[in-house]
């Protein structure tokens, strides 16, 4: 450790703007390693010039302290002696959603040019809006696309020929299964009330297409419904009745199997999730 020691401090010396060391996803390692990474850091590589960039989350840093050292631990001082300088990247903007959906909607739905896409481009729009309500988080948005990769990869003759609604059902279900699991089983399942449906798109998104993503997901058989029930009471129920006339519409978007859809996509989904 000396002898690195030394070696580090003479290529530090023979650099005028000093070393940078970056250092990613430390938090993702086992809780011990993270806490005798930092100590090494510390003490091993306390060399003048040389500075560590760690790219971390910091509450994830915390539960690893208090594993290592019990959760009494006062993680403010203990983070303080490693940390000189802290900043607090932003969440992503609506902007850098749309970013990144278009710059991986060529690596994983086309292949950059290897794999031909059953929906069409404008689609990536409808993903951006999607990732961007639930707020996930770059790792999780590759995710989202690695699956939907799968389920829309076609031959050059049906491409871009997919159904619109199948194309963004099969998108929110995706999303749905990274970023919200239990509304994505509930769905495909046909489990989720009206009531709750409603309740939920509001809480993502606010006053914003409700009555339209309602319809999408009641049309695609989604939604619990008796078997005697029909569209305008169930409309009714949850007030958005002036929507009733879209609803034949909305089926031919759908369709020949629009009254299961979401079962069907639910079992793609689940299918892929199994492949290593």
């Amino acid at each position: 450790m000396n002898s690195l020691k030394v070696a580090i401090s003479e290529f530090v010396e023979g650099s005028k703007s000093g070393v940078w060391f970056l250092v990613d996803e430390l938090d993702r390692c086992r809780p011990d390693y993270a806490i005798s990474y930092l100590e090494t850091i510390k003490h091993i590589f306390d060399v003048k010039g040389a500075v560590f960039l760690l790219a971390a989350d910091r509450q994830q840093l915390e539960n690893s302290a208090k594993t290592a050292f019990g959760p009494d631990l006062d993680f403010e001082e203990y983070y303080r002696k490693f940390i000189h300088r802290e900043i607090k990247l932003p969440s992503l903007s609506d902007y850098g959603y749309k970013k990144l959906a278009l710059k991986y909607a060529s690596y994983y739905l086309e292949g950059e040019g290897t794999r031909i896409c059953f929906m069409k481009h404008d689609g990536v729009e409808r993903i951006s809006e999607m990732i961007a309500v639930l707020k996930l988080t770059p790792r999780q948005i590759q995710d989202v696309y690695r699956v939907l990769g799968h389920i829309f990869e076609t031959s050059e003759q049906n491409k871009g020929r997919l159904l619109s609604h199948l194309a963004t059902g099969s998108i929110a279900m995706a999303a749905l299964k990274i970023g919200e699991p239990r509304i994505f089983h509930l769905l495909g399942k046909q489990e989720l009330e009206p009531k709750d449906a409603i309740n939920y798109l509001r809480s993502i998104f606010g006053d914003n297409y409700v009555d339209w993503w309602f319809t999408l997901l009641f049309t695609g058989g989604g939604l619990k419904v008796g078997e005697d029930e029909k569209g305008e009471e169930v409309f009714e129920k949850v007030g958005l009745s002036y929507m009733v006339d879209s609803i034949r519409q909305f089926s031919r978007g759908w369709g020949h199997s629009y009254s299961s859809s979401f079962i069907l996509i639910h079992e793609k989904i689940e299918q892929i999730a199994q492949w290593s």
